[in-house]
């Protein structure tokens, strides 16, 4: 029976991919003078691009649904367009969520504060 001599290399045939691990090359470095870091002024530069196109998808979905539709708010009726009826009750809940975490930050601004004089002292 013949056996094959033992060369020291960790050579392994994957059978479902058919990839041999023995041939893998090492990851090319990558040269770190090429990486650009971010800065603000090109996250601003990519919010604004995103509020731009936000703000034309919303004109769009506005001019799309111009139907008017009635509305009932406690003592007040009126009619508006569906789109910017819409657009009124998405902004009423956006300011809805700014207002809470607003509260939610001035109560942690204020506990950490508590903690600081207290471990200060």
């Amino acid at each position: 029976m013949a056996t094959t001599p033992d060369t020291g290399t960790d050579k392994h045939t994957d059978t479902d991919t058919g990839i041999d691990s023995g041939d893998a090359q090492p990851d090319t470095p990558v040269d770190e003078s090429a990486i650009v870091p971010a800065t603000r002024t090109g996250t601003a530069w990519l919010m604004i691009a995103f509020a731009l196109l936000l703000g034309l998808l919303m004109l769009v979905f506005i001019l799309q649904n111009g139907d008017e539709v009635a509305l009932e708010l406690l003592w007040a009726d009126f009619r508006l367009p569906l789109g910017v009826a819409v657009m009124l009750g998405m902004v009423v809940g956006g300011l809805l969520v700014v207002l809470v975490t607003a509260a939610r930050l001035t109560q942690v601004k204020l506990a950490a504060r508590r903690h600081r004089r207290a471990h200060r002292a």
